[in-house]
């Protein structure tokens, strides 16, 4: 029995302000309850920026946007800062002399995911907040193919370190500790992974491989995901 429906669909953030101002409330009430009120990823201003773009999750019952997460995208002809460069500022410029490195490397874009979070609603589906950023974590390996990228990067918090492993994700341990900050707070240790392989995917588990091969080949489909004891239904719209 199908418990709940979701939809998981992209967009670019300048196309949809409303779905991006839903966003933003979703994403600072979810970081408040946690005490975490000073984060980059809190800095509004890529609600105009045209390298930006959103990966929503909605309840299709009450429509309500219950989760998410943005990419964010950098080239060498408008070098601009990912999140996590500005976040990690003050670490060093090591991570901003790594972006470089792959923009020289690889002539593609890097893109960065991050601002992952799911709200309790979610969890009160029976969709677990970790399984919900495990599906937008999927979906932007999924449009890194449509957007160029060559490298993919994510700051992860310990508890979606795995997960994004599982994912195709490793530890890039050029930087920082071994790979890791203390990030947002003293007492939070942040990792910096990467997939380089966009297209092999390596390093990523056999059930989330095919997962991704089939949403590339078919990014508009439905499927039924298990989480738990429940079942639910997954409307994914991941062509942009």
């Amino acid at each position: 029995m199908v418990s709940s429906m979701f939809q998981i669909y992209a967009f670019k953030a300048i196309d949809k302000p409303d779905a991006c101002q839903e966003f933003v409330r979703g994403h600072a009430e979810v970081l408040t309850s946690h005490g975490i009120t000073k984060l980059t990823s809190l800095d509004y201003s890529w609600l105009d920026d045209p390298n930006v773009y959103v990966i929503a999750v909605t309840d299709m019952l009450s429509n309500e946007m219950v989760a998410g997460g943005r990419i964010h995208l950098t080239d060498l002809m408008l070098r601009t800062a990912l999140p996590l460069e500005t976040a990690l500022a003050s670490f060093g410029d090591g991570v901003s002399l790594f972006v470089d490195q792959n923009l020289e490397v690889t002539k593609k874009k890097t893109a960065e995911t991050c601002a992952l979070w799911s709200a309790k609603k979610a969890s009160g589906k029976g969709l677990g907040a970790l399984v919900c950023r495990a599906m937008v974590v999927r979906a932007g390996v999924v449009l890194a193919n449509q957007l160029g990228i060559g490298t993919l990067l994510t700051l992860s918090a310990p508890w979606t370190v795995k997960l994004s492993q599982n994912l195709g994700y490793r530890v890039e341990t050029s930087v920082g500790n071994k790979g890791t900050f203390p990030y947002p707070k003293p007492d939070l240790l942040a990792t910096l992974q990467k997939i380089i392989d966009i297209d092999a995917l390596a390093y990523a588990t056999e059930t989330s491989r095919q997962d991704i091969y089939s949403l590339r080949r078919n990014p508009v489909q439905q499927k039924l995901e298990t989480y738990r004891s429940g079942r639910f239904k997954i409307s994914y719209n991941l062509e942009l």
